[in-house]
């Protein structure tokens, strides 16, 4: 999925035509925004906006005059947007770490704004608030492949190494294991399981993967895991048994002697396998390893792709 932009925006008539602009904007780049309308109970706060928010990898805040204020000491300037502001503090409260703040000019900083937008970029009207945002973009270089959520960053190979499963299925394998990072800072990802969907063969045809239970993690038994915040844990992706270089199983939940092959007598070629990571309150991760089968252990290799192989 691409970057998810949650795009706090004014929704006043005059304003709408520029939020539609800031959205074509941000879809041409390859990032996918998101808008709040504005919310009428308690339930639409909880159910969209909050959840969006969550769901959300980068965070725009465009702030538009409202009313002009004068306080008794003569001090001059217009109150900022009310609504947009309430969704700044909640987006400060998730740790957002890619954010741009605007407002126009004269816009009154008070509350946490005062803290949370002192370095704001102001612009003038529409057309010089667009050209910012697109300087900011290049400058920060938001991508369509980030995210904030849980993140496939790596994979690593063991070398060879006895096994025995909760089957009582002992072999000596090399397995290649993917480091999944959680992103987040304000919460962690639990009870996260793994599986193996489905894998496309070196001719390009999909097949569903034999053993779509819960795939094991690394160094510790089971086959759930909470990934705290800003922490990583890697899932044993694939293994290959020694002495059969074109044996690939799973270590996985699945109680079954003997464990059957994921891929049945791998040919020479390349080969995708396509994983899905379930978390409570997260969005799924997939993500995408390349295998090279060779015929030899030694130089058979496994390679992270994204988004796709």
């Amino acid at each position: 999925m691409p970057g998810k932009v949650f795009a706090s925006c004014g929704q006043r008539p005059g304003e709408r035509g520029v939020v539609d602009r800031i959205c074509q904007l941000l879809t041409a780049r390859g990032l996918e925004p998101y808008v709040a309308v504005q919310a009428q109970s308690l339930h639409d706060v909880s159910s969209g906006i909050i959840r969006n928010l969550k769901d959300a990898d980068y965070y725009l805040f465009v702030d538009f005059r409202r009313e002009r204020l004068c306080d008794c000491e003569g001090s001059k300037g217009f109150r900022g947007s009310l609504f947009t502001n309430q969704e700044m503090a909640i987006a400060h409260v998730l740790g957002f770490v890619e954010c741009i703040f605007l407002k126009q000019r004269d816009v009154r900083l008070e509350g946490i704004g005062q803290f949370v937008m002192a370095n704001a970029r102001e612009f003038t009207d529409a057309d010089d608030m667009l050209h910012i945002l697109e300087d900011e973009l290049d400058r920060r270089q938001w991508s369509p492949t980030y995210s904030r959520q849980l993140v496939a960053i790596r994979v690593s190979r063991t070398p060879p190494y006895d096994y025995c499963d909760h089957a009582s299925i002992q072999r000596r394998v090399v397995s290649w294991g993917v480091d999944v990072e959680n992103r987040r800072t304000d919460r962690a990802a639990e009870h996260a399981s793994a599986r193996l969907w489905s894998y496309t063969d070196p001719e390009g045809k999909e097949h569903e993967s034999r053993d779509r239970s819960n795939l094991k993690w690394g160094g510790a038994q089971g086959y759930e895991r909470a990934i705290w915040p800003s922490s990583v844990e890697d899932i044993d992706a694939l293994v290959v048994q020694e002495g059969e270089p074109r044996a690939f199983f799973l270590h996985s939940a699945a109680d079954v002697n003997p464990r059957r092959r994921v891929i049945e007598n791998a040919e020479d070629g390349y080969y995708c396998l396509h994983y899905r990571v379930y978390s409570e309150g997260f969005p799924d991760l997939w993500f995408h390893l390349k295998l090279h089968v060779t015929g030899d252990i030694e130089t058979t290799t496994v390679t992270l792709c994204q988004p796709q192989c």
